[in-house]
């Protein structure tokens, strides 16, 4: 993770996965958490409700007394991690729809293509697709760390990668209920859908610029120099075969992909059924209003 908005982002996200209320104001970010204290002797563990101003950016810290900083290696974002991980790792919820015939079909009929045939709507369905948001930790480590929080969606029923999940979910009210019916059913497990994802992520990693291996590889090379010449003028070969593997595993790339956690999330559908004027066969419509997008599909209603 590089910039301010992408902490940000991920910060905002963490807290509505984590139903932690929070409010923005400007460059301010001010929620309220729970923090669990420790037992004291014998006493049961004590929770506290906690609230915290964040910034995100070193100059705002003076513009906001009292604010905390959360940037890459502060305390606070290591703690919100941390929380991710030991906090409920998995959270179910939604994104309600009203029953509003007349509102479904005005969205749809002003994303309909000009060219396509008069038509009347027929048989409408709501119904709830399930989709998995995936957060992981990519971290590459050599003898510096650099960390970078990754959010890979996918759709339980298709099985298709939602890169810009997170994203789209981030301007609407996620419900933690689930609707009583319309849920369609998953057709990618949980466990297939985290391993999914983590082959995702993996391949995304190979698309990051080689720069921080060349870097340690420079690290690498001038402090084995370094060694060597002090070896040699003590003429001990085997310290400097010994502290040579050492530095070497010191500096050695490698990448650690930790999963953090994930939220199925149910979204909204609507599909009509189209008759047209001439009594041509036509697709159905499929509306996905939270995304604002419209496609068609040759499908019976159920």
């Amino acid at each position: 993770m590089k910039t301010t908005e992408e902490i940000r982002f991920f910060v905002t996200r963490a807290l509505k996965v984590s139903g932690a209320p929070f409010q923005e104001v400007e460059k301010l970010l001010i929620t309220q958490v729970t923090v669990e204290h420790p037992p004291f002797i014998f006493g049961p563990p004590r929770l506290e409700t906690v609230s915290l101003n964040l910034v995100f950016q070193p100059e705002d810290v003076a513009k906001y007394p009292g604010a905390e900083l959360v940037i890459p290696g502060s305390f606070r974002l290591n703690w919100i991690i941390d929380g991710l991980r030991q906090r409920g790792q998995i959270f179910l919820g939604s994104i309600h729809y009203d029953d509003n015939l007349r509102r479904w079909q005005r969205e749809i009929q002003s994303l309909m293509p000009s060219d396509f045939p008069y038509f009347f709507f027929h048989r409408p369905q709501l119904r709830y697709r399930p989709f998995m948001l995936n957060n992981f930790l990519v971290s590459y480590q050599a003898d510096e760390r650099e960390d970078e929080l990754v959010s890979i969606g996918i759709d339980l029923v298709d099985g298709m990668f939602r890169p810009d999940l997170s994203q789209v979910l981030s301007s609407h009210k996620i419900s933690g209920k689930t609707p009583a019916s319309g849920l369609m059913d998953e057709r990618v497990s949980i466990i297939d859908a985290i391993s999914l994802c983590k082959s995702y992520i993996e391949e995304h990693t190979q698309q990051k610029e080689d720069t921080w291996v060349k870097d340690a590889h420079s690290r690498f090379s001038t402090e084995l120099n370094c060694l060597r010449q002090y070896y040699t003028e003590n003429d001990d070969t085997e310290g400097f075969n010994q502290r040579s593997l050492e530095i070497f595993e010191k500096f050695r790339p490698k990448i650690v992909i930790s999963w953090i956690n994930l939220a199925i999330i149910y979204l909204p559908e609507v599909v009509y059924s189209l008759q047209s004027l001439d009594g041509k066969n036509l697709p159905s419509a499929v509306y996905s209003p939270v995304e604002s997008r419209l496609e068609f599909a040759e499908e019976e209603i159920e």
